[in-house]
């Protein structure tokens, strides 16, 4: 059965407890993920060029300082969530109606950079 210690070790922590991004997602994760979006065409030094690529997994890793606008739209569903992985330092901003049904993980240096 399911385990919540062994699925989210860090459930006894108090509740302002963050887990570093290496507790979350390990770096051969990430690399996996980034492999794979590079294979299906899913992996972007820009921000992608259609709502459509923004659904299922999709990697975008720009360099720092660089700000990835994501459009508004409703992304992946709920039988059917996306990946949304942001590498490299950059910054996702996010504005106006969007729905995402899934994961967005900006994995950066220091604080993550998300924009609302």
């Amino acid at each position: 059965g399911w385990d919540a210690q062994v699925a989210w070790p860090y459930v006894d922590q108090s509740p302002d407890y963050l887990p570093t991004r290496e507790e979350l997602l390990s770096d051969d994760a990430i690399e996996d993920l980034k492999l794979m979006a590079q294979q299906t065409g899913k992996y972007y030094t820009s921000a992608p060029p259609t709502a459509e690529d923004w659904e299922g997994l999709c990697v975008i890793e720009v360099p720092p300082a660089t700000t990835v606008a994501m459009p508004q739209g409703e992304y992946n569903a709920v039988e059917n969530p996306g990946i949304l992985l942001v590498l490299g330092g950059g910054e996702l901003k996010i504005s106006g109606n969007m729905w995402y049904y899934g994961v967005i993980y900006c994995a950066c240096s220091g604080r993550p950079k998300l924009r609302l």
